[in-house]
């Protein structure tokens, strides 16, 4: 960046400050997981998951904590082998940390 570009971004440009910015929470894998608020609301509520693919974790991390209902929405032939699988496991400890591309081990 030239010194006169600096100059100008430093006196003209935007100066964003965020103030009170509320805590925030991720749950999930790398690729399938989701940054939210999280609220008293969500206890025991009803989740839409649009696009389960092959990556579960969001939906299972937030249906443990929350006591969620997590209805999930994909049609695709294989996000529903991989649904049937990720209920065949449904209860039991995670045995592998989370893999780095989209098709999480059950």
């Amino acid at each position: 960046m030239n010194v006169a570009r600096f100059i100008r971004r430093s006196l003209y440009g935007p100066h964003i400050k965020i103030d009170g910015a509320p805590e925030v929470l991720r749950l999930g894998s790398k690729y399938g997981g989701w940054v939210f608020v999280p609220s008293d609301s969500l206890n025991g509520a009803t989740v839409l998951s649009c696009g389960l693919g092959e990556d579960a974790s969001f939906d299972v991390e937030i249906a443990g904590l929350y006591r969620a209902r997590v209805v999930i929405v994909d049609p695709t032939p294989r996000a529903i082998q991989h649904f049937n699988a990720v209920m065949s496991r449904m209860g039991k400890q995670r045995s592998t940390e989370y893999s780095k591309d989209g098709c999480q081990l059950i």
